[in-house]
C-alpha cells in the first residue's frame, strides 16, 4: 500500500501494480455510518462524456458500497461542486479531476483527515490525475464497455471511495480494494467477498436502503405480456437478488443495469387495466401504484421451435381474453375465406384445422388472451422442404365482419429434414 502520512492526514493511492492476501483498514471510521460527498464533473477527456455522465459514474461507485456492502454504512451524494484542490478543512468531501501528473504514478489519490483521539473520520477528497510523472497520460472514460486504452472512472472511484470509508488495500486478487488497475478494466465496480468482509468489520452488518421507483417504461402493454420494460429509480443492488412484481405476478428476466435502472419481462396480466409495480430487495419494497396498464392483446400469431420433420412446434394465437379462436394450415398461399374472413391461405384442396373453438371444437384463448397449440411435424421424408402456411382467426367482437371475427398475421415455414 502506497501511503503518505501528514499528521492525521493520509493519502491512499490506486497504483498501476501489485500484491495479494486480505482486506486492510486505515484505522478510522465515520460516526453514524454515513459520509456525504460532492462531485466536480471536470474531467476533460471526451470519453468521460458530459457532466451528468461523470456524476452518474461516481455516484454509481458510491452505491456499490451503500447497496452491496451489506454493512451499517452508506454514502450520501449531496450534489456537485466546483472545488478542484484538496482542502480537508472546508467541510466538503469532494471528488474531482486535475490535469496534472501524479508524482507516485497513482491513477487517483484519496486524502482524508481523522481524529486521533476518537478514531473518527472528519473529511476526505478524491483526486483523479491526468498523467504520471514517470510518463504517460491517463485517459479516463465513463463508457460501457470501457475502451481498452482508457481507465474507467466508476471502477477507480469505487476503489477510492473504499479508502474514504476507511479501508486500506487488500491483498486478495480481484477485490475492489486490490491496489492494481489496468486500462479497460471494470472489475472493481463490483464488490467481492473480501471487500464486504472489510466494510462489515468496520461498520458491522446492516441492511441497504429501500429501493425507489420513479417510472416504468413502457407504461402499457398487451395482456399476454412478454414485452421488455425498464424501471428507473434508485437503490437497485447488483450483487443481491432483486424481484419485480407486476400485479401479483413475479417477472422473469430481471437485470439490474445500474443502481438506478433495471429491466424485466412483463408477465401475463390477470385482467385488463392498471397494475401495481413492485421492486423488492433486501432493503424492502418499493411500490408504484397502477404504474403498468394491461391492454387488449393485438390479434396475432407467433411460432416457437424449429419446423424439422419429427419435431414439435408451438403456435400461439393472441387476442382478447377468453375469445374463441381457430388455427388453420394450408400448403399454399392464396385468398381463401372462412366465415367471411379473408385469409392468406389458398384453401385448396381444403383448409386443415389445427384448433377450432369458434365452431365449438376446442378451448378459447385463456384469461390472458393467449392460445398455445402444439403441432407435431410428421417424420415423413416426402414432406421435406414443403412450405406450410399458418393463420388464426379470433372472435374479437369488433365489427370486422358479421360474426366479429378477425384474422391474424400469416406465418409460413419450410419443413426441414
Amino acid at each position: 500500500m502506497n501511503v503518505v502520512r501528514f499528521g492525521s492526514t493520509t493519502a491512499a493511492a490506486l497504483l498501476l501494480a501489485t500484491p495479494a492476501f486480505a482486506y486492510g483498514t486505515e484505522g478510522a471510521t465515520w460516526a453514524g455510518g454515513r459520509a456525504t460527498f460532492r462531485v466536480n464533473p471536470n474531467f476533460t477527456d471526451p470519453s468521460t462524456g458530459d457532466a451528468a455522465a461523470q456524476v452518474r459514474a461516481i455516484v454509481a461507485a458510491s452505491m456499490a458500497w451503500t447497496l452491496d456492502g451489506a454493512a451499517g454504512f452508506g454514502f450520501d451524494f449531496e450534489g456537485t461542486t466546483d472545488r478542484a484542490e484538496v482542502n480537508l478543512d472546508d467541510g466538503v468531501n469532494s471528488v474531482f479531476y486535475v490535469n496534472q501528473p501524479s508524482s507516485e504514478g497513482a491513477l487517483a489519490l484519496t486524502f482524508y483527515s481523522y481524529s486521533r483521539s476518537t478514531g473518527r473520520m472528519r473529511g476526505f477528497d478524491v483526486v483523479f490525475f491526468g498523467s504520471s510523472a514517470a510518463g504517460g497520460d491517463f485517459v479516463w472514460s465513463t463508457q460501457t464497455p470501457t475502451p481498452g486504452s482508457n481507465y474507467d472512472v466508476q471502477d477507480t472511484a469505487t476503489h477510492e471511495l473504499g479508502h474514504a470509508l476507511g479501508l486500506a488495500h487488500s491483498t486478495v486478487s480481484g477485490a475492489t480494494m486490490s491496489p492494481t488497475a489496468a486500462p479497460g478494466a471494470t472489475w472493481a465496480r463490483t464488490l467481492e467477498a473480501d471487500d464486504r468482509a472489510g466494510i462489515q468489520f468496520l461498520y458491522g452488518p446492516g441492511s441497504p436502503p429501500p429501493p425507489m421507483i420513479d417510472s416504468v417504461e413502457p407504461e402499457r402493454g398487451a395482456l399476454a405480456g412478454g414485452d421488455v420494460a425498464t424501471i428507473r429509480g434508485s437503490a437497485f443492488p447488483s450483487s443481491t437478488p432483486v424481484i419485480v412484481l407486476v400485479g401479483n405476478a413475479e417477472c422473469d428476466g430481471v437485470r439490474v443495469r445500474a443502481f438506478d435502472t433495471l429491466t424485466f419481462v412483463v408477465p401475463p396480466g390477470a385482467a385488463l387495466g392498471p397494475a401495481d409495480v413492485v421492486v423488492r430487495t433486501r432493503g424492502g419494497d418499493a411500490v408504484l401504484p397502477g404504474a403498468f396498464r394491461y391492454e387488449p392483446n393485438p390479434v396475432s400469431l407467433s411460432i416457437n421451435g424449429s419446423p424439422r420433420l419429427g419435431s414439435q412446434i408451438l403456435l400461439t394465437s393472441s387476442g382478447p381474453p377468453n375469445a374463441p379462436f381457430a388455427l388453420l394450415a394450408d400448403v399454399a398461399a392464396g385468398t381463401a375465406t372462412w366465415h367471411g374472413v379473408g385469409l392468406e391461405l389458398a384453401g385448396t384442396p381444403r383448409l386443415t384445422f389445427l384448433h377450432d373453438a369458434i365452431e365449438g371444437r376446442g378451448t378459447p384463448l385463456d384469461g390472458a388472451g393467449v392460445g398455445p397449440v402444439r403441432v407435431d411435424v410428421p417424420r415423413n421424408p416426402r414432406l421435406a422442404l414443403r412450405v406450410v402456411h399458418f393463420q388464426a382467426v379470433v372472435r374479437t367482437g369488433t365489427p370486422q365482419n358479421a360474426e366479429g371475427l378477425e384474422a391474424t398475421n400469416a406465418i409460413l415455414v419450410t419443413l426441414t429434414p
